[in-house]
């Protein structure tokens, strides 16, 4: 009888904790959701594009400058 009950209590403890876990997942979608509708910052693949070409030109002018630098130093 102990055992029944144990095993009853057990799975009543594990849909709690499914259902805990389903709307802890649900409240952070909604918050991640809410936080980037009030800042505004959505990444798209076109702005994510033009990050990634912003920072290859200016690594690329960081090494001819350095490049420069030192052949003039040599």
């Amino acid at each position: 009888m102990e055992k029944e009950e144990f095993e009853k209590r057990l799975r009543q403890t594990q849909k709690e904790l499914e259902i805990e876990e389903r709307e802890r997942a649900a409240s952070l979608v909604r918050m991640e959701q809410s936080f980037e509708g009030k800042s505004g910052l959505r990444h798209t693949p076109i702005h994510d594009q033009g990050r990634t070409r912003r920072l290859a030109i200016i690594f690329l002018g960081l090494i001819t400058i350095l490049y420069t630098f030192f052949k003039y130093i040599s």
